[in-house]
């Protein structure tokens, strides 16, 4: 598949969007995360903390339908588009739900939490799987803080 493992778009908007307002980013930046594998290989998704979940789910699925790589078919997609995905369908599977807060000038992120929603947690084996796409961040969980 070509598309990204991970919606660099979408960190580096965070990033520059706080810089440009001068803001303090030693607390680091919050944000959701979803963790899914397509055909067994990793890809990571950010979406707004005010969002949820299934949301940042549902803009992969159509991102990749998008690229002309779709992960479940259409009569899926339009199935669930106004309900709650799965966490297995087609060619996909999610593997963590939690949060993450990035810590752009240490270029490390922390993930830590859940999903009330789906039950799910962050998935540390995944982050080891991603985490040679994503060379120049340290990938910590809560608890190796």
């Amino acid at each position: 598949m070509t598309i990204p493992r991970l919606n660099t778009e979408r960190l580096e908007m965070i990033i520059h969007r706080s810089r440009d307002r001068n803001e303090d980013l030693s607390f680091g930046l919050y944000e959701k995360s979803v963790q899914l594998k397509v055909d067994g290989q990793p890809y990571l998704r950010f979406g707004s903390r005010q969002g949820e979940h299934k949301e940042i789910l549902m803009e992969f699925l159509y991102e990749c339908k998008r690229a002309g790589e779709p992960v479940v078919s259409q009569e899926d997609l339009e199935g669930i588009k106004n309900g709650k995905p799965p966490l297995k369908l087609g060619r996909y599977e999610v593997v963590g739900m939690g949060e993450v807060r990035i810590f752009p000038d240490e270029n490390k992120m922390v993930f830590s939490g859940d999903s009330f929603g789906y039950n799910l947690e962050i998935n540390p084996k995944h982050l080891k799987q991603i985490k040679k796409y994503l060379k120049n961040w340290k990938l910590l969980t809560k608890d190796l803080e």
